[in-house]
């Protein structure tokens, strides 16, 4: 239930024809998950309530990075 909020975003993606940005933000949540996921693992034997809101706030910036890195892409 917590991706349906992106559904609206990824429709609009989907519209201007940038599929390959939703690609990219994908790999990068999921990336950002499952290495955070690893690492508490070890750390802490699981996940709790907080690590899961951690893993929201890490997902955000994974995404947002994703957006900026691929809108500054022509100019880098």
């Amino acid at each position: 239930t917590g991706a349906i909020w992106c559904l609206p975003l990824v429709a609009l993606l989907w519209w201007l024809g940038s599929s390959w940005l939703i690609l990219k933000i994908a790999i990068a949540c999921t990336l950002t998950t499952w290495l955070l996921q690893r690492w508490l693992r070890k750390r802490l034997g699981g996940m709790t309530g907080d690590c899961l809101g951690a893993c929201q706030q890490l997902n955000e910036l994974a995404m947002l990075l994703a957006v900026a890195f691929n809108v500054l892409r022509p100019v880098l």
